[in-house]
């Protein structure tokens, strides 16, 4: 054993015991298995080993006094939560305020849903109409080039037939 117990054993030490220990365990576990059922250990058997086996690693501590550590440990718990609830500030909101709340929420969000979409629409009109009035526009200008190359030809005709 190390002289010193707040020294870390080297890791290669650490690994094999271990190592050592998950093999003890696994032939343990295989020698239980080969067993026939009648000379397996019930399981209430195990657990009074166990105790037995912490008894003897701590024969100092008193079972009363481990009881009562166990049975208080719920106890704490519960102050410490009643403790912690008390300090919170309280909610002084009814459920049927809070349900109007949320209702009136919903009935917000869903008018500032349904003005986005008719907005959006809108835009799509708009963006459409923009469109058609473009196309309207080439469509215009076409037509004045047209009407212009109709009264050029039209002046060219009558110069033609006036001189003639």
């Amino acid at each position: 054993m190390q002289s010193n117990p707040f020294l870390l054993p080297p890791a290669a030490e650490t690994f094999r015991a271990r190592h050592a220990a998950a093999q003890a365990k696994a032939e343990a576990r295989r020698e239980e298995g080969r067993k026939p059922i009648w000379e397996k250990a019930p399981q209430t058997s195990t657990l009074t080993a166990t105790r037995a086996a912490i008894r003897e690693l701590a024969p100092d501590v008193d079972p009363v006094a481990l009881r009562r550590a166990r049975a208080s440990r719920g106890v704490i718990a519960t102050a410490t939560a009643a403790l912690e609830r008390s300090a919170r500030p309280r909610d002084t909101e009814t459920t049927a305020e809070f349900i109007a709340k949320k209702r009136e929420l919903l009935m917000l969000q869903l008018s500032i849903d349904a003005k986005k979409e008719e907005i959006a629409s809108l835009e799509r009109k708009a963006a459409d109409e923009e469109a058609a009035i473009a196309e309207d526009e080439v469509a215009l200008e076409s037509e004045a080039a047209r009407f212009d190359a109709f009264l050029k030809a039209n002046d060219a005709e009558v110069r033609r037939r006036g001189c003639a």
